[in-house]
């Protein structure tokens, strides 16, 4: 063996020699004689064959390569694989070796084939790809998955082997590789589980990025460890590189794709998204307005009070759907300003794209066809539901004349079914894929009559051969109503909560004049305690509430009766009941941050699913109290596991009774008493009320206190209510004062969270509790009256 190497490299010269010259038999005794040791010295050879046409000597090269045991074949051949690949990055240079080692018909384990896809990925050689992956696609459907997942250099799959290499053949070979399965665009790797769909934005490859997406949208979907989802790095690629322009042509082709491709607002927003708090309105439901309770022109006129948004939300640039009140049977006899008003706020908020436009006109005083021309030609309107008889087809060319799917309603009058029928009338929307038609039946016409109109205007539709899908029906002109459930009302009382709370407010008053280390109301304003209210949403339009709310979520789904899945926002609402909470809240600490979780429209939807998501959003925001004033009567794993895991956050959970006295039965989430502190109500005489329950923690005046509801339900005005939801929020607000009285007197510790476990708080009420009353909490006991206020005699207070 050292002979032959140490002659090796004149017997080299010989040997290539030979192969030039095509002595097949010179070619064949050499090596046998002095085997070439090295895998450069076997390519040398090879390629030498290749370019003379040996086709002869390149084959028993490549025979004697596979076959020779003493040279351990499998890693040799694969060496010459590799070699002649990465030689290929050359300008003018094609891996034809490692074409033929492929040709050959010769039996490989999948594990081999998984090796070359590996080498010829992380060098991203398109010939030898397009060769080697119909060979993998001829696996069962396991092998092949394990293959094209296969962790190679770095842990890299092939596809992202592939896209580190990045040369001209990258969308190219991307392509071939997702074609074989575009699931691999969700497999995450690296050290923070990025998909390929995160690089290839991160990279501004914008075409890259569009085959992706098109190949499989539901990797906008996957986040990275941080919950960023792909959208999330153009921001990232834009600062980093400054390419405003390619920033924007990715920013528009992923907005559209996601607002086009899912239908859910849940998927939307984690597309846009992820985890992240800065979010956006995706959509706006406003059918709580069809209640006899609820005043849309109050509402309207409260979004565009003196020509100022009231509201102080944020809509993104495309929404999912925008449902309007049915005007039939919608308080309020100025709806068609009032409609105006709104899609003038929507257009002011930046509002360019609707998806779904649903409205339900009145039958008897529908707006008119200039007015709905003037509110529709600002926007672009994918999907029109706007339920007026006969709707004059120029006001749909005039206002929507990209619309994708319309939806008509006739009266039944055959001149304007005529109309519609005509050549030239409905083929001049020319992006048109689906079009409803509905007659529907007033009365007026036999139901005989009807289907005949009905069969005659298809007819008539058929032969403008049409190329949308075209569905006729015949239907109802409805206007159901829908009931309310609303919190019980005491009679109305001299009695107001500023009587109980006078001291607490004195001591915020105090508190913000303190002199120390900052000054105190700025420490407050800046360092504000997190209250989570989960309850029917918060009316975002009630003015002494909104500037306390942070940010909300709603977990309320409303499905219409065409099967479409809408969210309710949690910022307008159908009960009263959560903005009555959060208005008690408020009330007490001025300074507090509410975090809205709204989980049911009326307390009959309530499902303890929604309070579940509710709770762990709350948790994932920081909270530090959940005020939850809602119960059930069966318990729930879900529900407890959910408790438990705030509970270890340290984050401090209120919860109500349910109201049922001395009958009282199992109440959750109140009785997961190890977790929570749940609370009854008493008379103003701080009296139990004869509803209040023994097994509350605690007890807390909740009787005719005046709380601030709706702008738009009934009144508008403020109301008197009773009960246990009552006592909840008022401690919920009452603890947070003493959250916020540790933490100013404790300014140096940031991560101090002693009172946020229901242990210290409960050990805390039971010191401030009224004399002789039994677990009855009331606030000037609790925030006794100091001369001077100083840090000593906070730290006195918090440490006795």
């Amino acid at each position: 063996m050292n002979s032959t190497q140490t002659s090796q490299p004149i017997d080299s010269e010989q040997l290539q020699s030979s192969v030039s010259r095509g002595d097949y038999e010179e070619v064949q005794r050499l090596i046998e004689l002095f085997p070439p040791p090295y895998r450069k010295d076997w390519l040398d050879l090879l390629e030498i064959a290749w370019k003379h046409e040996r086709r002869d000597i390149r084959d028993f090269i490549l025979d004697k390569l596979e076959k020779s045991e003493s040279l351990g074949a499998p890693g040799m051949v694969r060496d010459v694989f590799e070699l002649d690949i990465c030689r290929s990055q050359s300008p003018q240079r094609e891996p034809t070796i490692a074409l033929a080692l492929l040709e050959r018909n010769h039996s490989l384990r999948p594990e081999d084939y998984g090796k070359r896809l590996g080498d010829a990925a992380r060098y991203n050689s398109l010939p030898v790809l397009e060769k080697l992956l119909p060979i993998i696609n001829k696996y069962p459907h396991a092998v092949k998955y394990k293959l094209l997942r296969q962790k190679h250099e770095n842990g890299l799959t092939p596809l992202e082997l592939v896209l580190r290499a990045k040369n001209k053949h990258t969308v190219a070979s991307v392509e071939l590789i997702i074609r074989l399965d575009p699931k691999l665009l969700e497999v995450q790797a690296g050290y923070y589980h990025r998909t390929p769909l995160h690089g290839a934005v991160e990279s501004g490859d914008a075409q890259l990025v569009k085959l992706m997406v098109d190949s499989w949208p539901r990797a906008l979907l996957v986040h990275d460890d941080d919950g960023n989802p792909p959208y999330h790095y153009i921001e990232e690629f834009r600062q980093r590189t400054g390419d405003n322009i390619a920033a924007d042509i990715m920013t528009e082709l992923l907005q559209e794709k996601i607002f086009r491709e899912f239908k859910s607002v849940a998927e939307i927003r984690e597309a846009r998204y992820g985890t992240h708090d800065t979010r956006k309105e995706l959509s706006l439901d406003l059918s709580d307005f069809d209640l006899p309770t609820h005043y849309f022109t109050k509402f309207a006129q409260d979004i565009s009070k003196y020509g100022r948004d009231q509201t102080g939300l944020r809509f993104e640039k495309m929404l999912t759907y925008v449902q309007l009140p049915n005007f039939d049977r919608s308080n309020g006899n100025q709806f068609h300003d009032d409609t105006q008003k709104l899609f003038r706020w929507l257009h002011d908020k930046g509002v360019r794209l609707i998806r779904d436009l649903s409205i339900p006109d009145s039958r008897s005083t529908p707006i008119p066809d200039e007015q709905i021309e003037e509110m529709l030609q600002p926007f672009t309107i994918l999907n029109l539901n706007w339920r007026r008889l006969d709707l004059s087809i120029d006001t749909i060319h005039a206002s929507v004349r990209d619309v994708h799917e319309l939806h008509l309603y006739s009266s039944g009058n055959w001149a304007v079914l005529c109309y519609w029928s005509m050549p030239g009338v409905l083929g001049q929307l020319e992006q048109l894929v689906k079009l409803t038609v509905t007659i529907v039946s007033t009365g007026e016409r036999s139901r005989a009559r009807l289907e005949k109109y009905k069969k005659d205007f298809e007819d008539r539709l058929k032969l403008l051969r049409l190329g949308f899908e075209i569905v006729v029906t015949i239907g109802l002109w409805t206007s159901d109503s829908i009931g309310i459930l609303r919190e019980s009302h005491a009679k109305p009382h001299e009695y107001t909560i500023s009587d109980e709370l006078r001291l607490s407010h004195s001591f915020l008053e105090e508190l913000e004049s303190l002199k120390g280390p900052e000054p105190g109301r700025d420490y407050i304003k800046e360092n504000p305690i997190k209250i989570a209210v989960i309850d029917s949403g918060v009316d975002q339009c009630r003015t002494t509430i909104s500037d306390n709310i942070e940010r909300g979520e709603s977990f309320v789904e409303i499905r219409s009766e065409s099967g479409m899945v809408r969210e309710s926002p949690w910022w307008l609402v159908a009960d009263p009941h959560g903005t009555q909470m959060a208005s008690l809240i408020t009330q007490v600490n001025p300074y507090c941050k509410l975090y809205v979780g709204k989980v049911a429209r009326y307390r009959g939807d309530l499902v303890v699913e929604n309070v579940v998501k509710a709770i762990n959003w709350a948790i994932e925001q920081g909270v530090d109290i959940i005020s939850i004033s809602l119960v059930f009567h069966k318990a729930s794993e879900d529900l407890a596991t959910a408790i438990r895991e705030a509970a270890s956050k340290h984050i401090l959970i209120i919860c109500s009774r349910a109201d049922l006295g001395a009958i009282a039965k199992d109440t959750f989430p109140a009785d997961y008493k190890d977790q929570v502190i749940s609370i009854s109500a008493t008379t103003r005489n701080l009296k139990p009320r004869a509803d209040a329950e023994a097994r509350a923690s605690f007890l807390m005046v909740g009787e005719d206190i005046l709380a601030d509801g709706p702008k738009y339900i009934g009144a508008g005005l403020s109301d008197r209510i009773s009960g246990s939801s009552v006592a909840t929020a008022l401690v919920a607000g009452i603890a947070s004062l003493i959250l916020t009285h540790d933490r100013y007197a404790n300014p140096e510790d940031n991560t101090r969270r002693v009172y946020h476990r229901r242990s210290e708080m409960a050990k805390f009420f039971e010191r401030h509790m009224v004399p002789g009353g039994k677990n009855v909490l009331q606030p000037s006991h609790i925030f006794a009256p100091y001369d001077g206020w100083g840090k000593d005699e906070m730290l006195k207070l918090f440490n006795s």
